[in-house]
């Protein structure tokens, strides 16, 4: 089963990120989860490790992470695969800015400055907090 998040942001195009290479779209983009040919022209960030308990291996459940951008937006689409059988996730907060580095979530930091210290987050996690 997979898990689709598509957000739009209006803020002003900045420098891409370092993993992952923005690319530019002409294609009216529609936000409903549906994975269309647009999206095969973007690249894509993935083998996302995990960070709990082991911060050192792949995730079990790997996500795929794609962004395209037009004249009025940045859109990100997170594809997140889930393990088979009962989905028990980690959400221990609904607190908004809490630390969720033990949290399952899908996470964009936009580095505008590519300073490595002032990023804008985005982010979301399961039951959609």
């Amino acid at each position: 089963m997979r898990a689709f998040l598509l957000l739009a942001m209006s803020i002003p195009l900045v420098s891409g990120a370092q993993s992952i290479e923005l690319k530019r779209t002409n294609t009216p983009i529609t936000i409903d989860g549906v994975l269309d040919q647009t999206w095969a022209l973007a690249d894509s960030a993935y083998d996302f490790m995990q960070y709990f308990p082991f911060d050192s291996s792949l995730a079990e459940a790997q996500t795929t992470a794609k962004i395209l951008y037009d004249n009025n937006y940045i859109y990100v689409l997170g594809i997140m695969e889930n393990k088979p059988g009962k989905r028990d996730y980690v959400t221990p907060s609904f607190r908004r800015d809490f630390r969720g580095e033990a949290n399952d979530g899908f996470t964009v930091i936009f580095d505008a400055f590519k300073d490595h210290t002032n990023g804008v987050v985005f982010g979301i996690n399961p039951f959609g907090v």
